[in-house]
């Protein structure tokens, strides 16, 4: 009697196959998500990286606008600086040159009335009008100049003038009010004669000259 072989079952050979095509599967499947993974994970180190550039970048470019704007900033402080000396150095100039101007016309105004106020012995003569109107023009303008400095010009200008300004107020009591000077008028000053007086005037005109031109010179190093 012959023996025949067992008939493999086809589930036995089936079963095997749809397990390794299972694996496949699942094998793909796990790939496909670990490439979706890569490739989100790359786009978002991307996006990372880029948005940190852009931030660097962003930084820099606002360190370098803070600069830029610090440095116009300082450089229109510095104009400024420059054309308020120039402005201040203009109306200086300009107030103390009407000043010494003011200052000469009233002593020449000086030297026009005294030769009428006083004969050659001393004794007082009639005064003339018009020339007392002159000096009386002279004395206002210069005041007014002299007023104009007090704000702006230096002690030294500030005093120069004042000495002046007592000394023709002297001299204007002793020639024009006919009144006798008292000793010690100011400082060391002493007024003995009118025409002493209109000495003591005139030097202090080229004190208050010399004053006002080292006040000038020294703002002109200032400026430059």
């Amino acid at each position: 009697m012959q023996l025949l072989a067992p008939t493999p079952s086809p589930s036995s050979s089936v079963a095997p196959a749809i397990g390794q095509a299972a694996a496949n599967a699942n094998l793909a499947l796990w790939l496909a998500i670990v490439g979706i993974l890569g490739t989100l994970a790359a786009a978002v180190i991307t996006q990372l990286m880029t948005s940190r550039r852009e931030e660097k970048k962003w930084h820099r470019e606002r360190d370098q606008e803070v600069v830029r704007w610090e440095r116009e900033r300082q450089e229109r402080h510095e104009q400024w600086q420059r054309e308020n000396a120039s402005r201040l150095h203009g109306e200086r100039l300009a107030t103390y040159t009407e000043l010494i101007l003011r200052a000469d016309a009233l002593v020449k105004a000086s030297r026009l009335v005294l030769p009428v106020t006083f004969a050659a012995d001393g004794e007082y003569v009639p005064l003339v009008e018009d020339l007392v109107a002159i000096y009386e023009k002279a004395d206002v303008e210069f005041r007014s100049a002299m007023a104009a400095i007090q704000i702006i010009a230096s002690e030294e200008v500030r005093y120069a003038a004042h000495l002046f300004s007592v000394a023709e107020l002297v001299f204007k009591n002793m020639t024009l009010y006919r009144l006798e000077a008292s000793a010690d008028v100011f400082d060391h000053y002493r007024y003995p004669s009118p025409h002493e007086a209109m000495s003591i005037l005139r030097s202090l005109e080229d004190e208050l000259r010399t004053a006002v031109r080292n006040e000038i010179g020294s703002l002109s190093m200032k400026v430059s």
